[in-house]
């Protein structure tokens, strides 16, 4: 759960920065689903842990490693 808490925050800081430094805003359902997409590819990563704090309603299952693989670094 601390890991979750922190990657929220992590997210939010980020967030918070662009902000500041670049004048951007994104909306807070992007933010949350950042904060989504994050959590589910440190569980692939690994961070079992976090998988069971996550509600079943997240798509775990559209994140395959291979699908996560070829879809965001095409050089795989």
């Amino acid at each position: 759960m601390a890991s979750l808490l922190h990657l929220a925050a992590w997210e939010i800081w980020k967030e918070m920065n662009a902000r500041v430094f670049k004048a951007k805003a994104a909306l807070v359902e992007v933010v949350v689903h950042i904060i989504k997409d994050e959590t589910a590819i440190w569980v692939l990563a690994g961070a079992r842990h976090l998988g069971n704090a996550m509600p079943q309603e997240w798509p775990l299952y559209l994140l395959s490693p291979r699908r996560f693989c070829i879809e965001l670094h095409p050089s795989c």
